[in-house]
Formats: C-alpha cells, structure tokens, sequence
C-alpha cells in the first residue's frame, strides 16, 4: 500500500502498524519485526514494553513514534512509513487528529477528501469514519462501492452496515439512510457526526476547555471540546452523580429504583435516562413514544432495553414485562431491533429474524441470547455453527443460537463455540480466508491477527505466564477478560447459577455490579467486591461509581485515588498526562501496570 496508510493485514513494509502478518509467529503485532512473545503494537520496541507507536523512548507508550517523550498522541505528522495516530503535537497532549489546536482532542474532520486518517495531514477540527477515501484504504468492509464506510462488503442484501449504500460523502451514524440499514441515529444533518446534541456544527468533542472535574457526553458543551469530565453546567451529561438537575447520571444519589443517565435535558438531546422531552433518546422508560430509552420509570424490577416503542424507532428499552431484562421487542420487520417479540425471559441479540433484516434480538429460539444468526450466508452474526461465511461469537449453544451467557452448559460463557476447553474464541473452526477473532489456532491462544495459520486474525497466541491474555488457559467453566485468573479476577460471567444472563440483579436496590463472585445471580466485571455493590473499579465506598482506584485490594480500577463524590476517568494526575498503565504516581489512572514509576504511557 501506498505511505500513510493504516494496513490490518500483512506483507506491510517495515515500520509499518501491522495488525496481520508476516510477523513472527506467537506474536500479537499491530506493528512489527517485534521481537517474540511481545505485544506491540507497532515495532522494534523494546522488550517486556507494551507499545502503540514504535522506536519510541524507553518507559513510553506511543501510538506512533518518534514522539516527544512523555506524550499521548493519537495523530500524526509523524515521520513518512509510519502509521500515526498523533505526534509532533505540542507536548502534553492527547491528540486524536494532528496540527489541531492546543489542548483539543478531535477525531477527525474536513479531512482532505480521500484520505484515510486516524492522525495528520487533516484539517483541524474534523471527525471522520470513512469515505471518499482513495483506494488503498483500510475499509472495515470490502469492495466497498466507492465514497462508502462499510461494515460488511460488496454490500448486498442480508448484509449489516454501519453506512453503505449511504448517500456518497456522508458519515452517518443515525439515519435517513435507505432501508435495510442499522442506524443508530436519525434524520442527522449531513457531514455531520454527532455524539451529544445541540453541539455546535463540525464538533466532536471528547474533553477540553469544559470546566474542570466535568465528564461530557451530550451538548451545550463549548465548540472544539472534548469532555470526559463533570460539575459541568447545567444540560450536561455526567458519569457520576449528585450533578446538578439535568444531568445524566450513571452513579447515584438519583432517586430510588432510577438508573439515569440523562433527563429534563433539552429536546433534541440524546439522553440515556428519563423524563425527558418527547424526541429524546432515554436509557428509561415512560418516555413520550418515539424515544430510545436504556433503563427508567420501567416497571419496578426490570431492565429493559427496548419495547413497545412505536414503529420505525431504534429502542434500547421500553414498558416491557416485569421481571424480565429484554434488548428489545415488539419489533416489526425492516426495524433494527435489540430484542423483541422473544420469548418471555430471554435475552436476545439477533436470531431468525427475516431476511434483509439486521436484528439484535427477536423470535428466536427459547433460551437463547442471539446476537445474529440463523441469517442467510454473506451477514454478519456475533454467533457461531451458523451457516459458512459467519462471524460467530457464539457457540454450542443449538444451532443458528448466539448465546452471550445463558442455557448453554450450565456455568459457560461461550463468545465462541464448542470451542476445545480452556479456549475463549469470538469465532471457531473457522475456514482459511476467514477473520476469526479466536478459533482453530493452536491452544490456549487468543488471536486478533495473525501469524497463526494464515488468513487468521488474532490477538494473541501461546501467552506464557505474566502475559495479558484474553481467555486463555482459563479454568473450565470461566469467562475471563485476562487469564488464568485466580480469584480477585475480573470475570465476565461465570460461575454463576447457570441459565442466568445478569446484568446486575438479586443485588439491593440502587446498585449496579459488573462484578463478580458477588452473590448468585449477578453479572460482575470485577470480584470479590463488598456484596451488594455496584463497581465499575471496585470496593469503593457505598453510593460511589468509580472509574480509578486506590480501592482496596482485589479491585480492578481504572482510575485511581479518587476522591469521594468523584467520577474519575482518570484521576488528579499530574497535569497534561496521559497514563494508560500503572505504578503512576497516585492519583493516576491507569489501564495495565508494572510500568516504571513516574511514568505516563
């Protein structure tokens, strides 16, 4: 491929971000000529380092190279042959584009036309996911016709897309996209990709200039900013709690038996709790019809995600029965829906919905979750057994079933399939010329790329031991994120009564886990978590939603040291750093760890 490209495959040149071949084998190279056993995601990094960039100082992680040290790029400007996400930017920022404005995080936007970029050469102030890329791209789909994003390829019908057959030129991540599409949005103005509302036009933002201590998802955020915080202004959506009235909040102190994460925010604003404005995307219920809700003034005793929402909606919740947790429902056909017209307690994600269909959910078998199948062959299913040419995530479960926890054998957590045991695979048995996500590559290995057989993608492969793995070698019976895990793990599912798919549940009102070993019945993330206790870290103080850390021991934290009443994304650390490890100076928030102290990855 021509320089300034981004390859997911192999036969790259050198210095080159490879996330395929032609690397040693038993290596997970995003980059490559990495030396084996490591996991880099670029190249001729040291060993024992984890690296995004490559050539990069020691005790650094880069997305690219050559960097400043001590900086977190994303974008570029970076030296010819490499694949940037960052660089050059001035020192101390975390850059998603390049040459943008100081202290700005952009994700793209009014790049040259053509251009495929996750760094430079873009103008300032954009975010793009795809088009009018020239040929030579790196498309998620394939012959795609030209000036198209695609999830798919040579997109013919029975396909599930994120953009095709789309108007030329345009990034939409809503609608007034032609049937037969997935949208997630609506009637969205053109060249515009919005992730709030009321934003002001050609802004994507993720943090910056917002005041400080503020977590934004929404609007009414300044123009070029990029939130992560909160105490933000009112309208605001925030990841903790006890923000001021019309803020979303994913923490607590809301009102009893609320999961809220938006409300009474302006019309036109996507929010993900309730009582919010009619044309408002909630994550309730009770909402005015026409609304996309996540959780709320359901009946009491349900999760919900979608349901009896009037036609021609994406609902992710909605008045479905009590007592039952559903991705959807109801839904009619050439509807995406997230569930639906299931059997009463199932969870569903796709299933033997109609032809030309792209469902998450719906009258699929009993007892199972779905997240495609049964779909006609050139789909794309999260499942597995499913005819050839599927991507499955799924596995034993009956055929045509996409099972994500439940009526499989009593404690599995299959994402793959009749997988050989200890195996976590996203795939299985796949055939060459396939992507597989896991699968038929040798034991105990978790591939996302490559030089397992060829025509693999892998992400992994024959971790030894003190190797971030991301099933793996795991005991039978478990679900785990990393490996081996021993207790004090973060666990997906297992070991939970078996039949159940919880997202929380039998745990006292008010809390949200994502833990686990927490009482039967509950989906955790972490472990060995006070019971009743809903934590995104871990063990933190009753009420509190943390992100970071300094959590007792046994916690999975993402931040650290926060202070209480805080949402940390990260965590009072030193200014202008970004960490994504650990043994930071405290206050940091890290994303792995045993890197050297005092240093930002």
């Amino acid at each position: 491929m021509r320089p300034h490209c981004v390859l997911t495959a192999s036969t790259l040149r050198p210095h080159f971000v490879h996330t395929a071949s032609t690397l040693r084998p038993h290596c997970v190279l995003t980059a490559s000529t990495l030396r084996p056993h490591c996991v880099h995601t670029l190249s001729t990094l040291r060993p024992h380092f984890v690296h995004t960039a490559s050539t990069l100082r020691p005790h650094c992680v880069h997305t690219l190279s050559t960097l400043r040290p001590h900086c977190v790029h994303t974008a570029s400007t970076l030296r010819p042959h490499f694949v940037l996400t960052a660089s050059t930017l001035r020192q101390h920022c975390v850059h998603t584009a390049s040459t943008l404005c100081p202290h700005c995080v952009h994700t793209a936007s009014t790049l040259r036309p053509h251009c495929v970029h996750t760094a430079s050469t873009l103008r300032p102030h954009c975010v793009h996911t795809a088009s009018t890329l020239r040929p030579h791209c790196v498309h998620t789909a394939s012959t795609l016709r030209p000036h198209c994003v695609h999830t798919a390829s040579t997109l013919r019908p029975h396909c599930v897309h994120t953009l095709s057959t789309l108007r030329p030129h345009f990034v939409h991540t809503a609608s007034s996209l032609r049937p037969h599409c997935v949208h997630t949005a609506s009637t969205l103005r053109p060249h515009f990709v919005l992730t709030a509302s009321t934003l002001r036009p050609h802004c994507v933002h993720t943090a910056s200039t917002l005041c400080p201590h503020c977590v934004h998802t929404a609007s009414t955020l300044r123009p070029h900013c990029v939130h992560t915080a909160s105490s933000l202004r009112p309208h605001c959506v925030h990841t903790a709690s006890s923000l001021r009235p019309h803020c979303v909040l994913t923490a607590s102190t809301l009102r009893p038996h609320f999961v809220l994460t938006a409300s009474t925010l302006r019309p036109h604003c996507v929010h993900t709790a309730s009582s919010l404005r009619p044309h408002c995307v909630h994550t309730a219920s009770t909402l005015c019809p026409h609304c996309v809700h996540t959780a709320s003034t359901l009946r009491p005793h349900c999760v919900h995600t979608a349901s009896t929402l009037c036609p021609h909606r994406v609902h992710t919740a909605s008045t479905p029965r009590p007592h039952r947790v559903l991705t959807a429902s109801s839904p009619r056909p050439h509807r995406v829906h997230t569930a639906s017209t299931l059997c009463p307690h199932r969870v569903h994600t796709a299933s033997t919905l109609r032809p030309h269909f792209v469902h998450t959910a719906s009258t699929l078998r009993p007892h199972c979750v779905h997240t495609a199948s049964t779909l006609r062959p050139h789909c794309v299913h999260t499942l597995s057994t499913l005819r050839p040419h599927c991507v499955h995530t799924a596995s034993t479960p009956r055929p045509h079933c996409v099972l994500t926890a439940s009526t499989l054998r009593p404690h599995r957590v299959l994402t793959a399939s009749s997988l050989r045991p200890h195996r976590v695979h996203t795939a299985s048995t796949p055939r060459p010329h396939r992507v597989h996500t896991a699968s038929t590559l040798c034991p105990y290995c978790v591939h996302t790329a490559s030089t397992p057989r060829p025509h693999f993608v892998h992400t992994a492969s024959t971790p030894r031991p003190h190797r971030v793995h991301t099933l793996s070698t795991l005991r039978p019976h478990r679900v785990h994120t990393a490996s081996t895990p021993r207790p004090h793990r973060v666990h997906t599912l297992s070991i939970l009564r078996p039949h159940c798919v919880h997202t929380a549940s039998t745990l006292r009102p008010h809390r949200v886990h994502t833990l686990s070993t927490l009482r039967p019945h509950c989906v955790h993330t972490a472990s060995t978590l006070c019971p009743h206790c809903v934590h995104t870290a871990s063990t933190p103080r009753p009420h509190f939603v943390h992100t970071a850390s300094t959590l007792r021991p046994h916690c999975v934290h993402t931040a650290s040291t926060p202070r209480p009443h805080r949402v940390h994304t990260a965590s009072t650390p030193r200014p202008h750093f970004v960490h994504t490890l650990s043994t930071l100076r405290p206050h940091c928030v890290h994303t792995a760890s045993t890197l050297r102290p005092h240093n930002p990855c």
